[in-house]
């Protein structure tokens, strides 16, 4: 049996990568919350349901040790292809294949009930009791930016402004790609009249990045190992390509990694004194709204030096804020 290598790379990504589960089935409406404050006109946001949560974009994908795992599959084929002959044998093409099978594959996390509970306890609006299950799910390993959407939005049902906006925040902090977590984000702050608030930063998260090295990687070393046994000269610029295209997303995860050390604080609780100087007896300069979102620029003597949206540098009671 000759090998194909573009339909053995095919296979492979789509066993690294499956696609995503379906969200809202077609015509029912998602639970949703009303906003109100002082920013006038109220908005009305939907909940994220549990295939979103479920299914989402993890936090931080590059930080879980399983997902080196997925660097295995490539070099995999690429020792297949040294050690085999110019024609597969049928157990060998069983064999690599089940073990990109493998590899590919994800478990459940087993929570998939506890989050359904969530949302059906929202949209009957019992809010506590959804902000607990999604609290227990997020203990249980689920992590997702529709799972901090979601917990935001309870959040707020209950009042806890400055928590509900950290949440939302960290969602499109997750998912900056997101258009509508960035777009709901500015409806909600605009209705409670949050209208200076710092930038959410670059629409890249480093999990885009790092999922393009994988694929590149496996990629690169499936080509090369069929370059190598075949001697196909026409693959030789294409994995010359994909190895340059690889250094470029390294370079892109590096920066996102750095753009994403940079600290963001919400204030919580009460509006917080800002101060020219961090002092207890200092004099109280500013107050800002709970929710209001802050660069975070220093820290002493229990306070922390931050920036408004508006350019003000002052001093905050540390225990006054929420870091992300």
């Amino acid at each position: 049996m000759p090998v194909r290598p573009a339909p053995v790379l095919l296979l492979m990504l789509a066993l690294l990568f499956p696609p995503a589960a379906g969200v809202f089935p077609e015509g029912e409406d998602r639970p949703d919350l009303e906003i109100t404050g002082s920013g006038g006109v109220p908005v009305r946001v939907g909940l994220r349901e549990a295939e979103e949560v479920l299914a989402g974009p993890r936090e931080n994908l590059y930080a879980e040790p399983y997902a080196y795992l997925l660097f295995l599959p490539g070099p995999l084929l690429f020792a297949v292809l040294l050690l085999m002959r110019r024609r597969l044998q049928r157990t060998t093409v069983l064999l690599v294949l089940g073990l990109l099978l493998l590899l590919g594959s994800t478990s459940g996390s087993g929570t998939e009930q506890l989050v359904r509970t969530a949302v059906r306890a929202f949209a009957d609006g019992r809010h506590a009791a959804a902000l607990e299950a999604f609290l227990q799910a997020e203990r249980d390993g689920v992590s997702s930016a529709s799972l901090h959407y979601d917990i935001g939005l309870c959040r707020l049902a209950l009042g806890e402004r400055g928590r509900g906006i950290f949440r939302i925040r960290r969602a499109v902090r997750v998912a900056p790609q997101d258009r509508t977590l960035r777009e709901d984000l500015h409806r909600i702050e605009s209705a409670l009249g949050l209208r200076n608030q710092v930038a959410t930063g670059m629409a890249v998260h480093p999990n885009v990045p790092f999922v393009a090295i994988l694929v590149l990687f496996n990629a690169a070393a499936v080509l090369f190992g069929v370059l190598y046994r075949f001697e196909r000269g026409g693959l030789f610029i294409l994995s010359v390509l994909t190895f340059v295209v690889l250094i470029g997303a390294l370079v892109i995860f590096l920066f996102a990694l750095h753009e994403r050390g940079e600290p963001i604080a919400v204030v919580a609780g009460q509006e917080a004194p800002l101060k020219r100087v961090p002092l207890a007896e200092a004099r109280e300069w500013i107050l800002l709204p709970e929710g209001t979102a802050l660069d975070v620029r220093g820290s002493a003597q229990g306070y922390v030096l931050v920036k408004t949206g508006l350019g003000l540098e002052g001093w905050i009671e540390r225990n006054r804020l929420l870091f992300d």
